[in-house]
């Protein structure tokens, strides 16, 4: 990760949890409204920002962003599976392979910065 602070730095837990809702109902996406919408609110954001938030967001709930589908979602509409047992257990892993890729981009700067 680079070294810049990120917008939500500025932002009360509540309108966290909401762009965080606001985020996963426009499936990751549609970043100028989302913009906006903080802006509505006081804060500021930028578009790019914004679209680095969401695809840490989106790693973090697990998204599998192959050819545009939704495993995740897709498990958890699942009228037999829908067990809020299994939500949380796929969320707990959506979060666990999120902070790997952190962690192994992490690794990655220190070992391109110790080359140099």
């Amino acid at each position: 990760m680079s070294g810049r602070k990120s917008f939500t730095s500025q932002l009360p837990s509540e309108v966290i949890a909401e762009l965080h809702q606001r985020i996963r109902v426009a499936r990751y996406g549609e970043h100028e409204s989302l913009v906006r919408w903080l802006e509505s609110l006081g804060y500021s954001a930028s578009r790019s920002g914004m679209h680095r938030y969401a695809t840490q967001l989106k790693r973090k709930d697990g998204y599998q962003g192959v050819a545009g589908s939704f495993v995740l979602e897709a498990a958890l509409n699942d009228a037999p599976t829908r067990d809020h047992n299994l939500v949380a257990l796929y969320q707990e892993l959506g979060e666990l392979e999120y902070r790997r890729a952190l962690l192994i981009e992490r690794i990655r700067e220190i070992t391109e910065s110790k080359i140099y």
